[in-house]
């Protein structure tokens, strides 16, 4: 009788990680896959040829430098938002009030930018986001602590917050001696200074900026943190389960508290997606911008979709929860 060699070690792992790559490719592919047919048969039924179409979408985004680099600079602000809200559902909250903590993280950043005066850029700069970021983390950290200590559900709370910070900042920018620029009466901020702007990666031709740079190191940084740091364990176990958490000796509420905190830092590291270009103020039509809530419904349809892709194989039964004991009251005689 022959013996069957066992399958190499390293063969297995390299199918395993092939076929988590591929759960994770298969849908956002699908979906695209899908959404260019739809596309294609709406373009058919209005008369077009959907071929020119997309080849025309395709020269617009990518067929110039001047058209590749407006957008990755249009995608910079995105890949921040995306960030943002992915970390805060990796501790399974959802971030909508992103919107409102990167407006109120933009406006204190150009409120440094543009009223401290005599610093050089490689200070002003930094200090300009990080005092933008810090008011984006508090203004996350508000949802944050009212879900960990009074329960309130975040989409509720930072959903309002949205438009606090949207009708706040529209009065000070409309107020003169707030944010308004000394002498306008249009509802816009006085520029910022330019020692406190991003410099162009390519020259003033270009509008990409350092913040696509910073991008990138914000990606890798968000992917050390959630799979090769305790911390990002813990966030991890509090979005699978928070009573197994809570019972494995995590503290629930301050992963709550911390996640908002990050994110709403995290997405401030682009407050410059609102004073960037050749206007270096901030205009009330910059704050119609919805980078927040546009990464917020993106994300949660992609985790609607993910979690409809892990459903329950067919033939495999789920198993009831433990049935709970019925105590018996002992009468007293």
């Amino acid at each position: 009788m022959t013996t069957v060699p066992a399958p190499d070690k390293a063969e297995n792992q390299l199918l395993t990680m092939a076929r988590q790559l591929w759960r994770s490719v298969s849908v956002p592919l699908v979906a695209v896959l899908l959404g260019i047919l739809i596309g294609s048969l709406l373009l058919i039924a209005s008369g077009a040829n959907p071929l020119e179409a997309y080849a025309a979408l395709l020269k617009g985004a990518f067929g110039t430098p001047v058209a590749f680099q407006r957008t990755l600079e249009k995608a910079t602000p995105l890949i921040f938002s995306g960030l943002a809200v992915a970390f805060a559902f990796k501790a399974g909250l959802f971030n909508i009030g992103a919107q409102g903590q990167l407006l109120l993280g933009a406006v204190v950043a150009a409120f440094v930018g543009f009223s401290i005066d005599g610093l050089p850029a490689i200070i002003h700069v930094p200090l300009a986001l990080l005092i933008g970021g810090l008011a984006g983390a508090l203004y996350g950290f508000i949802p944050g602590a009212l879900k960990a200590y009074t329960g309130a559900h975040e989409v509720i709370v930072t959903i309002m917050l949205n438009y606090v910070a949207y009708y706040l900042i529209a009065f000070l920018l409309r107020t003169p001696g707030a944010l308004q620029a000394p002498g306008s009466t249009n509802p816009k901020s006085p520029a910022m200074l330019p020692t406190a702007v991003f410099p162009e990666l390519f020259g003033p031709k270009y509008n990409l900026h350092l913040g696509f740079l910073f991008a990138i190191a914000a990606t890798i940084w968000v992917w050390y943190l959630i799979n090769r740091s305790n911390l990002g364990f813990q966030f991890r176990a509090v979005g699978e389960n928070p009573n197994a958490a809570r019972v494995a000796g995590m503290n629930v509420k301050n992963i709550y508290v911390y996640a908002m905190l990050i994110s709403g830092g995290l997405i401030n590291t682009d407050q410059h997606a609102f004073a960037r270009g050749r206007e270096k103020e901030i205009w009330r039509r910059f704050m119609a911008e919805r980078h927040g809530t546009d990464a917020s419904a993106w994300l949660y349809d992609a985790a609607s979709a993910r979690a409809r892709a892990r459903r329950i194989r067919p033939g495999r039964r789920r198993r009831s929860p433990p049935r709970r004991r019925e105590r018996r009251r002992v009468s007293s005689t």
